[in-house]
Parts: C-alpha cells; structure tokens; sequence
C-alpha cells in the first residue's frame, strides 16, 4: 500500500511539472520553449522559479535557486546555486557551492569548491581548493592555491598566493608571490614582492624587488633600499636610505659599513673583527689569541655604532660577547666605549676603555688579563675589570 501510494505521488508530480512547463511560457520571452523536467530544464529569461533538476539552464538573466549536478547560467545570475559544476556567463551575486564554480565577469558574495574561477572582479568571499580571478578581488580569499592576475584587497589565505600587480591587506601562506607592490601585512616562509612593500613582512625568506618602507623580518632577507626597520639573521640591501638592519650579517652595498678591525686589549693581544651594516648599527664576528695556556683562543660577536663628531672624529660605543673554545668554556661580556679618529678615507684607529664581566664557569679558571686599571670580584663566578682597548681598522 505504501509503495503504490509513492509512485501514485512520483506520478502526480510529473504530472504537474509538465503541467507547469506548459502554463509558464506565459511569462517567457516570445517564441521562447520552456523545459522543465526533473532530469533537464531549460528555461529563458523572466522564469525565476527554482531549478531543480540534474542539468539546469538558464538562457537569459536568472533570479532564484539552482541545484543539480549541473547550473548552467549565460547572462547574469542572482541568489543561490548548488551543484556539481555552476557556470554564470556574465556576473553572479549570491552564493555558489560547487566542486566547480566559473564566473565569466563579476562574482559578488560567497563561492565555496574546489576549484573557483572568476574571470574579471571577485567581491566577498570565496573559498576552495584552488581559487583564479582575471582581474582583482576585494574580501576573504582562502584555498589552498590562490592566484589573480591584477589586484587584491582584503586576506588572502593558501599554501600558494600569487598576485599579478598589488595587494592592500594582508596575505597570509607558505609562500606568498607579488608581482608589484604590496600595503599590508604578509606573512609566509617564503615572501617575493616585485616592487615594494608599505607595511610588514614576516617570513623565513623575504626578497622585495625595489624599496621596503616599514618592517621585515626573516632569516634571509634581501632588498634593494631600505628605508624602515629590518631584522634577520642575514640582510642584503644595495642602499640604506632612512633606517637600520640589525641581523648577524648585514651586508649594504651603497652608503654600508664593512671593515675589518686588527687590535690588541687587555685580555687578548691579538685580535681580528670583521664588521658589517651601517655606521648606525653594525654587528661585527671576533675571533682572539690570547697567552692564557689553558685558554688561549676565542670567538665572539658584537654590534655598535659610531657617532661622528667631524670629519675626523667620532665616538664608537662598542658592546660584544666571547666565549673560550676549549677548556672551562669562559665567556667575557664587554663594553666599550672608543674614541675613532680617521686617518684616510679608509683607515682609522680606535681607542678607549674596556669594561669587562670576566665569567668563569667553573668559579676556578678565571682568564688572566695582561693588565687592568680597576678589578673587582663580584662573585665566584665574576669578576669585573676595566682595560684599555687600541685597534686599526680599515674599511672597504
């Protein structure tokens, strides 16, 4: 009883469908079939009642629901469609959900598949497995693979971000790809921006093309003219125009500072330093022979700046860490406090007093300095001491 009242309702409905495809062409174009079945509908312009069907058609501008394997749209496309695969000819407001969504204009609302293509302008939000728009998009772009040929506002989120021209946001990937310039926040391992960067950027790799105006930090960073903060392990710019790298290494080709140092103290007589950056911050890597029988050989880092006074003179404020390579393992804390007199364009020596933490971990084997004006034992471990400092240094 039960099964024959269902196919009395199957048949009903059918019944009524054909019934309603032949009273609907009342509101369709003229000359203009309506076909409305349950497998393929086919419907023109001005039928705005739901398709539902396994391939829906829509041959003019539509307003309603579309769900099926297949929603097919040639003109433009308003309210909501589910399927397999939608297609909208011209522009779509709404929302779309899909395995594949393409949009042959504008896309205004929420596109959710796996694969999402829009060929001009994208407004809102659009999420899937790969995302492409042709022109620009304004919102919230998450997938995994996000690619547009113009330029983006909004965030952009994926594995893999590509931007033809520029972005005024924030992107947020493991790599993150900008063809022109970027005004926002990008985050990523690895961050590639063509022209040039107002904002920050994060990442373990960061190259920009042109000029960074505001903050990077990484591992590696290179750029062609700083003009901000820059903080990574190693930092490569051809031109510092306003503001300050600080890394372990920070190579400035134009208006840099490089120079290697050849100096004695009172811990250690022979001393070589190679230091890098700007006159503003440089950092500097030390190695040290001493005539410590148990501990006579050393390696450090340290950073300063100098201050010119005039052309000659300047005040090089100096603060650096050593530690011993064999034995007890030492470590000296110092600071110093350098007058610089230039003697040639690239010669100048440094002189001044050198304030010490001489630091003993085993609170015995203290290093033994050639000579001090002032010692003082703090602890067992410590002891501190203030020498003098000479060098001669050279800059290329």
């Amino acid at each position: 009883m039960k099964l024959k009242l269902f196919f009395l309702v199957i048949f009903i409905f059918f019944v009524r469908v054909l019934i309603f495809s032949q009273d609907s062409t009342k509101i369709a174009q003229p000359g203009t079939n309506i076909l409305y079945t349950v497998g393929y509908n086919r419907v023109p312009e001005g039928f705005n009642f739901p398709l539902i069907g396994f391939i829906n058609v829509a041959q003019g501008n539509y307003t309603g629901l579309q769900i099926g394997f297949s929603n097919r749209n040639f003109f433009n496309f308003n309210g909501l469609e589910i399927a397999f695969a939608n297609f909208v000819g011209h522009e779509f407001k709404g929302a779309q959900i899909a395995f594949f969504n393409a949009t042959g204009k504008n896309s205004n609302g929420l596109t959710v598949g796996i694969f999402n293509a829009v060929g001009n302008a994208c407004n809102g939000c659009q999420i899937g497995f790969a995302n492409a728009i042709g022109n620009k998009f304004n919102g919230l772009n998450l997938g995994v693979f996000n690619a547009m040929e113009n330029s983006f506002h909004g965030t952009q989120v994926g594995l893999l971000n590509v931007i033809g021209n520029q972005m005024h946001g924030v992107q947020l990937g493991f790599s993150n790809v900008l063809g022109n310039h970027a005004d926002g926040l990008q985050l990523g391992f690895v961050n590639v921006i063509g022209d040039k960067v107002h904002g920050i950027q994060m990442g373990f790799v960061n190259l920009v093309g042109n000029q960074m105006e505001g903050v990077q930090i990484g591992f590696l960073n290179k750029i062609h003219q700083l003009s901000g903060f820059q903080l990574g392990f190693v930092n490569l710019i051809d031109t510092v125009s306003s503001g300050v790298p600080v890394g372990f290494f920070s190579l400035v080709k134009k208006n840099g500072y490089q120079a290697i140092e050849f100096g004695v103290s009172d811990i250690y007589p022979f001393n070589l330093s190679f230091k890098s950056g700007t006159k503003q911050f440089y950092t500097s890597l030390n190695v040290s022979y001493g005539l410590d029988a148990k501990n006579p050989y050393a390696v450090g880092l340290g950073m300063g700046l100098i201050v010119h006074i005039c052309n000659q003179l300047g005040f090089n404020p100096e603060a650096g860490f050593q530690s011993t390579l064999f034995h007890s393992r030492n470590q000296i804390y110092n600071l110093q406090l350098n007058a610089l007199c230039a003697l040639s364009d690239k010669f100048s020596v440094v002189v001044g007093p050198l304030l010490s933490l001489n630091h003993s971990n085993n609170k015995v084997d203290f290093l033994q300095p050639l000579f001090t004006l002032y010692q003082n034992k703090v602890d067992e471990s410590n002891i501190l001491m203030v020498g003098l400092k000479a060098a001669l240094r050279y800059q290329f």
